[in-house]
């Protein structure tokens, strides 16, 4: 029979070696073993780590199972990050379940208790997990919503990357509600802090999207004028992923308009090119539509 530190280390080892249950299993022997020896802290802690690693092993039913004997220990507690996490967690797994209108019910409430925690991390995590379950269950202005009070917390620390990416998923949700108008003035706040950080790979993004947002308009000569621009600017930076994206959508405007000589030869360069960078996923699409 191992020793409680034994089980502890038997423990981490398999989960560094990916054997989720196994880890699992040796953690929670610990917990047993050393009952009445240590504190709640450190139940909570590793109750949090058996949950994970059923999670990872997706044992989903299980893990939601240690999350909820594990939350009134987090609230006991009374340290709202771990306790705000839990709930979320049971959120997102019951999201990846399929079961939204409860996921949706358990990550509202993990927020509130994030927001309570004052901790910015703990609360833009919770927007995060906020947005993607409204997306998910298709309430796209509330996500929207949710989406520009992140901005706002994010804008006042100035961290680049989460502000960019915050404001294009903001600029993709306008989109699914038809406000291209509104989803390009937000590209465009995007676009000119992607210059101003000389990040091309962003630059390049937005502008695709902007194309994109003018073929949507049905400005199909405007939305020409761009593809070409950035076909021959991805060429130039052998941007791969950007050339295939252009390309493709590029063929589908052409379609859409009624060109469709023009809709097979962008098609076609497409299909060759995504074969020449082995993705494969797109090269089949492309010759479907061909």
């Amino acid at each position: 029979m191992l020793e409680p530190n034994e089980h502890l280390l038997k423990g981490s080892l398999c989960e560094q070696k990916g054997s989720f249950i196994e880890a699992a299993k040796h953690y929670e022997e610990y917990i047993k073993q050393s009952k009445g020896k240590i504190t709640n802290e450190e139940i909570s802690a590793y109750m949090g780590s058996i949950a994970v690693c059923y999670w990872r092993a997706n044992n989903l039913d299980k893990a939601l199972e240690v999350y909820e004997k594990v939350t009134p220990i987090r609230q006991g507690i009374g340290d709202l990050v771990p306790y705000s996490a839990a709930i979320m967690n049971m959120g997102e797994i019951n999201m990846a379940k399929g079961h939204y209108k409860k996921s949706l019910r358990l990550i509202v409430e993990g927020f509130r208790v994030a927001l309570k925690s004052g901790k910015r991390a703990t609360i833009i995590l919770g927007y995060k997990q906020l947005i993607e379950i409204l997306i998910r269950s298709g309430m796209i202005r509330q996500a929207i919503k949710a989406e520009l009070k992140m901005l706002w917390l994010i804008a006042k620390e100035s961290e680049y990357n989460s502000f960019i990416e915050t404001i294009i998923k903001i600029a993709e949700g306008l989109c699914k509600i038809n406000a291209f108008e509104i989803a390009n003035s937000i590209y465009v706040i995007g676009l000119s802090l992607a210059k101003q950080a000389n990040d091309k790979s962003v630059i390049s993004r937005i502008q695709l999207e902007q194309a994109k947002l003018v073929m949507e308009k049905k400005d199909y000569d405007v939305a020409e004028k761009k593809f070409d621009e950035l076909i021959t600017l991805f060429k130039k930076e052998n941007d791969d992923q950007g050339l295939a994206e252009a390309l493709f959508s590029c063929a589908l405007m052409f379609n859409e308009k009624g060109n469709f000589p023009m809709a097979i030869i962008r098609m076609g360069e497409c299909e060759e090119h995504c074969n020449k960078i082995g993705n494969k996923r797109l090269a089949e699409v492309c010759k479907e539509h061909m």
